[in-house]
């Protein structure tokens, strides 16, 4: 689900593509390839700052153009390195120079030149504790320091560091008080005050926060201390400070 710059609502549908809500009517759309075969299962939306809105689907990147209702389809092209490094497209946020990180399902993760549409993908390497941690992705979040956060299926929280093309990882210990509370990290998002809290498949809610040493450590919460489940698919802060978080068992 998308609210775009107009105060309009986009909802993403499995298999029936696109509905918008303005004026308080629901509109129905269709992804259009001019060919009849586009996939309309709908996985991830968001609009970039010069309007356009993006669409992740099952068959990769759509752009859906507004002005000229023009939809342009980017894929997985197993002869071109420049390609997306796969098609089922889970999470897509635009950086401050206008690109954006797409993350995939089983394919890592890609920095996508929205102008040439060419790509840079960064994947798991079981030799390079640096590398991503897992290729399986859920979120990928650009907090307001510039920094790149991905949240992975089994391998934690990763955080990328731009001048080294590197990763720091954080892993789940289930030893670890501090640490993340869950492998897979379901959801990423940074509140008003510029903390940030992960929301996980089955560890519940965790935020994250800086000892005075510079350690980045997590304050975890559960089911133990309120929440209606532990597994946390989002989280939003309203304009009254009120965090709304919806769980596996409500909201």
């Amino acid at each position: 689900m998308l609210k775009d710059q107009a105060g309009t609502l986009w909802i993403g549908t499995e298999d029936a593509g696109l509905f918008k809500n303005a004026e308080k009517k629901f509109r129905h759309h269709l992804i259009d390839d001019q060919g009849g075969a586009a996939n309309n299962n709908v996985l991830a939306l968001y609009e970039d700052r010069n309007g356009i809105i993006w669409l992740g689907t099952a068959d990769g990147l759509w752009a859906y153009d507004r002005a000229g209702s023009r939809y342009t389809h980017f894929k997985h092209d197993p002869n071109n390195p420049r390609s997306l490094s796969g098609n089922l497209v889970t999470s897509i946020y635009e950086n401050e120079a206008g690109g954006l990180w797409i993350a995939t399902s089983d394919s890592g993760l890609n920095y996508f030149n929205s102008t040439t549409g060419r790509v840079k993908r960064y994947v798991h390497n079981p030799a390079d504790p640096h590398s991503l941690p897992a290729n399986d992705l859920f979120h990928v979040y650009v907090d307001r320091t510039g920094a790149l956060w991905v949240g992975t299926v089994l391998g934690g929280l990763a955080q990328f560091d731009a001048a080294s093309q590197r990763f720091n990882n954080f892993t789940y210990d289930p030893g670890d008080t501090a640490g993340i509370s869950n492998k897979t990290v379901n959801h990423i998002y940074e509140d008003r005050d510029g903390r940030l809290w992960l929301g996980t498949y089955s560890g519940g809610l965790c935020r994250m926060q800086r000892d005075p040493d510079g350690r980045i450590t997590f304050a975890h919460y559960t089911v133990d201390d309120g929440l209606p489940g532990n597994m946390i698919q989002g989280l939003v802060q309203d304009d009254d400070g009120v965090f709304w978080i919806s769980t596996n068992h409500g909201l």
